[in-house]
């Protein structure tokens, strides 16, 4: 093939690559269509800017009549083909960095999800969200876009199992980062809405807590989850509870339906609903957008929550502020705490892009009031939920990231 002015400033390794394998590639011809681009726009993201990466178009070489080469499901495995060929052509140092566009992750609408066209050397820092090499597309990734899953090489990098790849906190903290205003406060509250299910004109439901759950489950939720039936108000005042039964709820939905299909059910009530929208406009497929983006890096390892806890059993409490001084007066740790969270929330929720907007926080319960030596009436239920929210805003601050 004759080089091409856009393949100036690209890794020689990459356009040698993708050259020798389209020269006699049937049954397509390919052309390479973009290589460098400077920075910026959507044109010029990612490692295009860097010379890492090349984009190619499959076509029709009786006709010369292009396949489509982004977000197009139907054209999905002529490029995965080809894909899966450039792959086992190179070298097993090039392999190691090899990426392809069409398991990068997302649904529709999302810039870089299913990019068939796409080829980049960044496997060595970024690793591929919708699929591997060895075992081609995920079960989430290809309900996403009404495909097969699979369809990998059996070599490379092994593809993370679903039910082992994220942690509990982990999906704790990316469903929270939507619900909840983003804050991730235990004593949220949604805006009250007219009630599902046909409960007649009139009847209306909110949501409690940091994972924004509906009043009308809660009383079942938590008797199937911790063996009691807890009133809302109960369940807001108990981030343990919370924690314990998002645990368990959610779990079930990844267990049955992947990452982003739990997404769908917890935020429509079905798994596969991308078109469905609530009366803030958010869509599903944007709200599982938003929690794919927001789980971070896989652990390989991780327990996944334990379907077999006993009713009733203790969930583990939200992550500790690092180096917190357990001696301290509960009211010294209080204020300190209150006045920071209120501060960190105030900034958080300002642009957040949630399901339901809490409209406040739920007032402190006045059962079992302790005292402070100031004589300060405190609640330790709403200490704990300050703790914990402040400890997941300072993680946010620790890596860079305010909000997600």
């Amino acid at each position: 093939m004759a080089r091409s002015p856009v393949l100036d400033g690209v890794d020689p390794r990459l356009v040698n690559l993708l050259n020798q394998v389209g020269e006699g590639y049937k049954p397509y011809g390919m052309r390479l269509v973009s290589g460098y681009r400077p920075a910026g726009g959507r044109g010029g993201q990612g490692y295009h800017p860097k010379g890492s990466a090349l984009d190619v178009e499959l076509f029709d070489r009786a006709t010369g009549e292009a396949l489509k080469n982004y977000q197009d499901p139907k054209s999905f495995a002529a490029y995965q083909q080809f894909a899966n060929t450039a792959y086992g052509a190179a070298d097993p140092e090039l392999q190691k960095q090899l990426r392809w566009g069409g398991y990068f992750s997302g649904p529709a609408g999302k810039y870089g999800a299913l990019d068939l066209m796409h080829f980049d050397l960044g496997g060595a820092e970024t690793p591929m969200g919708g699929g591997s090499w060895a075992g081609g597309l995920t079960p989430d990734q290809a309900k996403l876009w009404n495909l097969q899953a699979g369809g990998g090489l059996q070599q490379g990098p092994a593809m993370p199992k679903n039910r082992t790849d994220y942690t509990p906190e982990q999906r704790r903290n990316a469903i929270a980062a939507i619900e909840s205003a983003g804050s991730g406060d235990y004593a949220a509250l949604g805006p009250e809405i007219a009630r599902r299910g046909g409960a007649g004109p009139g009847v209306k439901d909110r949501a409690y807590g940091r994972y924004q759950v509906m009043g009308a489950n809660i009383p079942a939720w938590t008797k199937e989850v911790l063996g009691r039936e807890m009133t809302p108000q109960e369940f807001l005042a108990d981030p343990k509870a919370q924690d314990a039964v998002f645990d368990k709820k959610f779990g079930d939905y990844v267990a049955k339906h992947g990452e982003a299909g739990a997404a769908s059910m917890w935020f429509t009530g079905r798994p596969d609903a991308p078109q469905a929208k609530d009366a803030l406009g958010t869509s599903g497929a944007s709200y599982i957008d938003k929690y794919l983006n927001s789980l971070g890096k896989p652990v390989e390892g991780a327990p996944y929550p334990d379907q077999k806890t006993p009713a009733g059993a203790p969930a583990a409490a939200g992550t500790p502020v690092a180096g917190a001084d357990k001696t301290k007066p509960e009211n010294k740790i209080d204020t300190a705490i209150a006045g920071m969270a209120d501060s960190l929330g105030s900034v958080a929720g300002a642009g957040s892009g949630g399901r339901q907007q809490p409209l406040a926080r739920a007032a402190p319960p006045t059962a079992s009031p302790t005292f402070s030596e100031a004589g300060q009436l405190v609640n330790p239920q709403v200490a704990d939920a300050q703790r914990q929210q402040l400890a997941m805003a300072l993680q946010r601050l620790n890596s860079g990231k305010l909000w997600v």
